[in-house]
């Protein structure tokens, strides 16, 4: 997708619609229709074409873990987290002046990280969360007291 298209589908959030429609389904209790209509938004528009961003992922997410499909919620999550891992790694490595350019970049990141971090918790994604946990250890140095411990049942 060019930058002209992925502008007008994202301004008219065409992938989310197919998110909105299958929660209503899920609200109604059918379930398959509403991952039917997950998988359709993300074959319609998959991530390599139109790339991830929370307001076109996240509800595929929520949809994925609230009908059981975890797998399904598991390799979106964990694919859409591997950009923005690229993407915080790539920016970091900018030093002096430029480094204060990218902070704002690196901050949006992190907080959209966080955001798959937590909802990945809140489903019970133990191994997801282990995974991020390895991941802000080695990349930021946290130590298990600052990070969910996923077998501590809530």
């Amino acid at each position: 997708v060019d930058s002209f298209m992925h502008h007008n589908i994202m301004v008219a959030r065409t992938r989310e619609a197919f998110a909105r429609v299958a929660k209503q389904y899920i609200l109604n209790g059918d379930y398959t229709k509403a991952e039917a209509l997950l998988d359709r938004g993300l074959e319609v528009l998959p991530p390599m074409q139109l790339r991830f961003s929370m307001e076109n992922t996240y509800p595929f997410l929520e949809g994925y873990y609230s009908i059981g499909a975890d797998d399904k919620g598991d390799n979106l999550l964990l694919a859409y987290a591997d950009t923005l891992i690229g993407y915080i790694e790539y920016y970091l490595q900018f030093d002096g002046f430029y480094a204060d350019l990218v902070t704002d970049i690196i901050d949006e990141k992190l907080g959209d990280l966080s955001e798959l971090y937590y909802l990945a918790g809140a489903a019970g994604r133990k191994d997801v969360v282990r995974s991020f946990n390895d991941y802000y250890k080695d990349a930021f140095g946290l130590s298990d007291e600052e990070l969910m411990n996923p077998d501590i049942e809530e």
